[in-house]
């Protein structure tokens, strides 16, 4: 009966692993389920597994239950394979565990060994390939680019020849000749290509522009605004020069110019390094490091004529301005100015006035000679020498060698001048530009034989430019050069352009009495209203003439050639040789593709100069179109001198 009890109250016991997550739900259920008849121990390990499902960490804990009977132990594994714990077999005894340990850590050492050998392995098969991958890769692209090139072909009506139409530039053709012969060669192939050319396709020509890694980044600038048509003139040399200069009067300053030029020297020298990395910013840096280099380098220039090195100005040759030495009773053209009474001790020790009526009038002479002061007694009007100055206390009259004087930098009317100084110099660079734009279409214009649109267009551009901020221009340089005797006086331009407009009779605003730009006299004030009067009516009639002499001359040339049926005229007013007549002739002759239409083999006039519409534009969409032309290029270039002020704005904020 004892021993009977004993093997009765035997326990027994299972062990696994579970996650930590579900612990707490797990220990609950089972003491439910069992009322509290099986006995929990568990420890969390430390390491975190790899869940082979989802492939994240996981930690897990290590659970053994003791438990009685049979029962409980169905109940309990029913339990654990619910919530997910893998169950391991422990032996009872303890040397049987001992072994089953060794046995296990012999099994996980194999296992490493396994995985370390497998893992060199691969790491060794891995190098081999990383040796030729580069030459697979340009293998592989290099196949992809002939099939996705080859899928563009077309199959003959036999099928067993490939037919292609493509355009190429006419520079290129015996490179083509060469590799079709090369390719033709090493196929082993018996049958000849057959190359033919079609100058008279009427399909729009492709633009191309051949560029380098120099060239590169400025195409793709003027490509960012608009791809010139086939054959047109391309902006892009010229873009080398004005985008960087246009930045750099912004920039304006040698220092952080030098800064740009030795980066873009470094992405230079070490480029072929560079060229692998993948990141997209530096990548966008790295194709345009010459674009940076012309900045950094014409940053530098301007910084220099604004004598300006990080915010500080440099002395090189020395100030050119000097004091004037002026005494208690100096008069200037009859004003007495009380801004310059310095050194009086020196005055009236050499150069003493010999009564109050007495005028000290300076006349300089070049430096290094004798500066004569006479006086004049107004009573008798007669003058005489009254002393003679030092050469230091000389004005030197030559302006400063190169850039701004850096006495400017200590002046307390430094802001006074530079910012209208730039802002006459950024309208002056924008409109310049604008105006070299409408020269380059002219040049389309003529060489595409397209007269009525130098006619109908490009005169009334260039006086509508020219008749606004041309003549603001004229403004700005005389103003520069011109000397004003009241500066109280002086005009204000941008008041004078307004009322130009609002004031058509007055170059002024009511009740103010300023100088006319070209001087302080009546007369040249007459001539300046005059003259603006005629600019504002020459600017008005070219507004209407713009807007319908082309659109009124193609409709005459289309009446025309309808009455005599000779002839097509296509929206730029040219004539169309052989009109629609004869293209059907040659349709019906086979000399075209087949099943082609009418108006598809209606021959097209030379693509480029503009002649973005079709030939087969109704006349009142001709109107519609050249209004928008109109519009545009009116507001455009009020706009855009606006845009241009940003060089003086962003160069103020720098």
């Amino acid at each position: 009966d004892e021993l009977a009890g004993a093997q009765a109250t035997k326990f027994m016991f299972v062990t696994g692993v579970i996650a930590c997550e579900r612990l707490p739900v797990f220990e609950r259920v089972l003491w439910r389920a069992c009322r509290g008849n099986v006995f929990l121990r568990h420890a969390q390990i430390e390491e975190f597994f790899e869940d082979p499902n989802t492939g994240n960490l996981v930690s897990k804990c290590v659970i053994i239950l003791f438990f009685q009977g049979d029962q409980l132990r169905t109940r309990v594994k029913k339990i654990c394979e619910g919530f997910r714990a893998t169950l391991y077999e422990c032996p009872e005894t303890q040397v049987q565990r001992m072994e089953l340990r060794v046995t296990v850590g012999n099994r996980i050492e194999d296992l490493r060994k396994v995985l370390m050998a497998s893992s060199e392995y691969s790491l060794q098969k891995l190098r081999e390939l990383a040796e030729e991958i580069e030459a697979w890769l340009k293998k592989v692209t290099k196949m992809k680019a002939i099939f996705h090139t080859m899928n563009m072909f077309n199959l003959d009506v036999t099928r067993q020849c490939l037919i292609s139409e493509c355009w190429c530039p006419v520079k290129d053709l015996p490179d083509i000749h060469q590799a079709l012969r090369r390719g033709m060669e090493k196929s082993g192939s018996s049958v000849s290509y057959i190359f033919n050319e079609m100058p008279d396709t009427p399909e729009k020509h492709p633009t191309y522009f051949r560029t380098n890694e120099f060239t590169g980044s400025f195409q793709a600038i003027v490509d960012s605004y608009g791809v010139a048509s086939y054959r047109e003139v391309n902006p892009t040399p010229y873009t080398i020069v004005t985008f960087p200069f246009l930045f750099a009067v912004m920039f304006g300053d040698a220092g952080h110019g030098l800064l740009m030029t030795l980066f873009a020297f470094s992405l230079l020298i070490f480029q072929n390094k560079l060229r692998g990395v993948k990141d997209e910013m530096f990548g966008m840096l790295f194709s345009g490091r010459y674009l940076i280099l012309m900045m950094g380098i014409f940053s530098m220039y301007t910084g220099l004529i604004y004598n300006d090195v990080y915010a500080k100005p440099l002395n090189i040759f020395g100030s050119s301005w000097r004091p004037y030495y002026y005494g208690a009773n100096f008069t200037l053209a009859g004003v007495k100015n009380s801004t310059y009474y310095t050194n009086e001790t020196w005055f009236a020790k050499y150069c003493a006035p010999t009564g109050p009526n007495t005028s000290i009038i300076c006349n300089p002479s070049p430096p290094g000679t004798v500066c004569n002061y006479v006086f004049c007694n107004p009573a008798t009007s007669d003058t005489k020498s009254l002393c003679n100055l030092p050469t230091e206390a000389q004005r030197r009259n030559q302006p400063y060698p190169f850039g701004l004087d850096p006495i400017w930098a200590m002046s307390v009317n430094n802001l006074i001048f530079t910012n209208p100084y730039k802002m006459k110099m950024s309208i002056v660079l924008g409109v310049m530009q604008m105006l070299f734009g409408v020269i380059l279409s002219v040049i389309n214009y003529i060489y595409f034989k397209k007269y009525i649109r130098v006619i109908a267009e490009f005169i009334p551009q260039v006086l509508f430019l020219l008749s606004l901020f041309g003549w603001l221009i004229l403004l700005i340089f005389w103003k520069w050069v011109s000397y004003y005797p009241d500066a109280t006086k002086a005009p204000n331009l941008l008041i004078t352009l307004i009322y130009m407009f609002l004031k058509f009779t007055s170059t002024s605003p009511d009740g103010v009495t300023e100088y006319s730009v070209f001087g302080p006299t009546t007369s040249v004030a007459s001539i300046q209203s005059t003259t603006q009067k005629i600019l504002v009516i020459i600017m008005v009639i070219c507004v209407p003439w713009m807007l319908l002499m082309k659109p009124l001359y193609v409709i005459c040339k289309r009446k025309m050639a309808h009455k005599g049926h000779t002839h097509s005229v296509s929206a730029d007013g040219e004539d169309v040789e052989g009109g629609v007549d004869g293209e059907v002739a040659k349709l019906k002759d086979g000399d075209l593709k087949q099943g082609a239409s009418k108006k598809s083999a209606v021959k097209a006039p030379p693509s480029g100069g503009g002649g973005e519409h079709g030939d087969d534009i109704p006349t009142g969409e001709l109107f519609v179109y050249q209004s928008i032309h109109t519009i545009e290029y009116c507001l455009g270039t009020i706009s855009n001198t606006a845009s241009y002020l940003r060089l003086w704005a962003l160069g103020l904020a720098h």
